[in-house]
């Protein structure tokens, strides 16, 4: 028996007078009435415990165990102690069990661990270990307390987590390869079969709706044996309680029946899951998709509902998207037949000044032909062109260039151009800016003129003059009032359905739909995002090496103020001489943009935000501070959660993912970020990594 140190020195003065003593009694009489409140107290936290607790002797065989560890593996405390570790532990993990013990005899302090341990039932069960050594009082070693969690839930978590990023990379897929599907009836067929494929959903229908919302069409859909079949006879009224309604109003315009009767051919065939969710364009419902679990059976995926959203929208847009290019190609022949036919000459200006497209009219009232004429531009010099009073009209005062340079249309200007055989021939000419949906700047000029050289010969027949004065002045009101309208259907259908009539480049053509696919684009990112998310859990060895970052926060600092075009203003107050220190630097700029970059989103243009750095012992700590909106105190501790957003409607931008990212690299550099925030004040996020030593 080893008698503490305290007591020692007590028992060795208790002889010298009465107070000694009197301390030594009080002193025993303390540990006597503390020992057993000490122990009823570990027994209690020992029963009471959330985690399993198993001691074991120094070879492994179990002394004791809480009532958890019975409850966990189905096994009774007497069981328990006749078992080992071995008897717990799968076949296949004993041998790596085995050798964590023999490092824990060795004086190594061990990780927590995973294992796969056996169920008294048979069921594998995963465990989380976390084991210690045991030393008596001596320093020699006593017994192995072995804490086990299971983890059961978690692994199903990962599980799924896993599952949901591979079917959003197959829908990421999916939508790829519809892009490139031309006909309409094609597209509706190829989703089904690779809802099938891609995403291992059994049957599946595809419905449009007309376009008052009153009938619902059948396109292609998948018979009770999972064939994929024609269903474009299928008609259903939608009626005022009809199924389809809720839907609408539902979270993520999707909703789930469990236990539900399920239909084939309007007749029941059994019963089971049914999901179903619209077919979103971007403003407005156009149909709805359609799974259920007849064939099969199968329990729905946990994200199933959401998984069947994001197809909905993604299938709505390509639907759009492909109408939207078939309209345009019907649009193009209709305009083009009436251009073609036009008595006025019809000319497309690039922003070059060089002619792009022409009718045959234009070609006719100059005297040369479409080949030819397509050859020039505004400033050719092969032009010979004059004034009605007979002087030269420059080249760059030709309203095609005006407009160009200035996108403000010209109406009515009178010009005479000679042509090859030497004939004069008088026009008049308007110009008008042509945009593209996507564009604030003009992208060509749209010139139209009539030949009005027989008038001009004639100008003292007073009638005739007046008559064509007045014929102009409809034309130039005509031309005013159309204004606007022209600029969309022409700059769509004369030069962008054009121009992809001309180009056999596949990205060209799909850029001019960019607009159509602007959600689609946000669903790529939130892939991209997710998929780093996914990458950094799973990181565990970094590309390090010596990083300047002073020069790091510069580069970020000075792209992203270019990016906001320096509003709001920002002060940069980095010394140039930071310690280097160590890192991957493609996540630590990742980190740091994504905290500036959210400064920026969130300080309004009359604010400012300061980033400053520093040492501090150990550490480089840097510093962005903003006079932003803030944050309340209740959403500090949510910032870094997976997706959380304080717009819940979600209409500001952002995907909820930026700072969990921006953490979990820090953390993976040992380091640490802190934000520290005053609501409608401002946000001040500090990030400390270690220097090298």
């Amino acid at each position: 028996m080893t008698i503490p140190k305290t007591t020692q020195n007590l028992l060795k003065a208790c002889a010298k007078d009465e107070a000694s003593y009197q301390k030594l009694v009080e002193h025993v009489q303390s540990m006597i009435d503390t020992a057993p409140h000490v122990e009823h107290y570990y027994n209690s936290l020992f029963e009471q415990s959330n985690d399993a607790v198993i001691i074991l002797d120094l070879n492994g065989r179990h002394i004791v165990n809480n009532q958890r560890a019975s409850d966990m593996l189905g096994y009774s405390r007497t069981e328990f102690m006749n078992m080992s570790f071995r008897d717990m532990v799968h076949p296949m993990e004993v041998h790596q069990s085995e050798n964590i013990l023999e490092h824990l005899l060795a004086g190594e302090k061990i990780a927590p661990y995973e294992r796969i341990f056996k169920h008294k039932d048979g069921r594998a069960v995963p465990i989380e270990v976390n084991v210690e050594l045991i030393h008596d009082e001596h320093g020699n070693p006593a017994y192995i307390q072995s804490i086990l969690r299971d983890i059961s839930d978690r692994k199903k978590v990962e599980q799924a987590t896993r599952a949901l990023l591979n079917d959003i990379t197959a829908l990421q897929e999916i939508h790829l390869e519809l892009s490139a599907v031309e006909h309409l009836n094609d597209l509706y067929k190829r989703m089904i079969e690779l809802c099938h494929e891609q995403l291992g959903m059994e049957r599946v229908a595809l419905l449009r709706l007309s376009e008052d919302a009153t009938t619902l069409y059948g396109t292609y859909g998948t018979d009770i044996e999972g064939n994929i079949r024609d269903e474009f006879e299928y008609v259903e009224d939608v009626s005022d309680d009809h199924w389809t309604l809720p839907i609408l109003n539902a979270p993520g315009h999707v909703q789930m029946w469990h236990d539900t009767e399920l239909m084939d051919e309007y007749q029941p065939v059994g019963k089971g899951w049914k999901v179903a969710t619209i077919l979103w364009n971007g403003t407005r419902a156009i149909g709805y998709l359609v799974c259920d679990s007849f064939i099969t059976g199968k329990a729905p995926r946990p994200y199933e509902t959401e998984l069947i959203s994001l197809l909905g929208n993604t299938f709505g847009h390509l639907i759009e998207r492909k109408e939207t290019e078939n309209a345009l190609r019907a649009s193009e022949l209709y305009y083009r037949s009436v251009v073609t036919y036009m008595s006025e000459g019809v000319v497309i200006y690039a922003t070059d000044g060089h002619i792009a497209s022409c009718n045959p009219a234009a070609a006719e009232i100059l005297g040369l032909t479409i080949e030819q004429l397509n050859e020039r531009s505004a400033i050719d010099p092969r032009w010979h062109t004059i004034h009605e009073d007979g002087s030269l009209y420059p080249s760059e005062t030709h309203p095609a260039m005006i407009t160009l340079k200035t996108g403000q249309p010209i109406v009515g200007e009178v010009m005479g151009v000679q042509k090859l055989d030497g004939t004069l021939v008088w026009i008049s000419i308007s110009s008008l800016p042509m945009y593209d949906n996507d564009q604030d700047d003009h992208t060509s000029v749209l010139v139209t003129f009539t030949d009005i050289t027989e008038i001009k010969l004639a100008q003292e027949n007073k009638f005739k003059l007046a008559l064509e004065q007045e014929r102009m002045q409809l034309l130039t009101g005509f031309i005013q009032d159309t204004a606007h309208e022209f600029r969309t259907p022409l700059s769509t259908i004369s030069t962008q359905a054009y121009l992809m009539s001309q180009s056999d480049d596949k990205q060209k053509r799909e850029s001019r739909a960019e607009q159509i696919n602007q959600h689609i684009d946000r669903m790529t990112k939130l892939v991209d995002m997710l998929l780093m998310m996914s990458k950094l859990q799973d990181q565990t060895q970094l590309d390090i090496a010596p990083i300047d970052l002073s020069q790091l926060l510069l580069m970020i600092h000075d792209t992203i103020r270019d990016r906001y075009d320096g509003t709001p203003s920002a002060r940069f107050d980095v010394p140039p001489n930071l310690p280097r220190i160590i890192g991957d630097h493609k996540y630590l700029l990742s980190a740091f943009t994504q905290v500036l970059t959210n400064a920026y989103r969130y300080t309004p243009a009359d604010g400012e935000i300061v980033i400053t750095a520093g040492t501090d012992e150990n550490i480089v700590w840097v510093e962005v501070h903003d006079t932003g909106m803030g944050i309340h105190p209740d959403n500090l501790e949510k910032i870094f959660d997976t997706f959380w957003r304080k717009d819940v409607a979600h209409s500001t931008p952002g995907l909820g993912l930026g700072l969990p990212i921006a953490k979990r690299i820090i953390d993976l550099h040992y380091g640490v970020i802190i934000v520290n925030s005053t609501q409608d004040k401002g946000t001040t996020v500090r990030i400390s990594l270690p220097r090298p030593a």
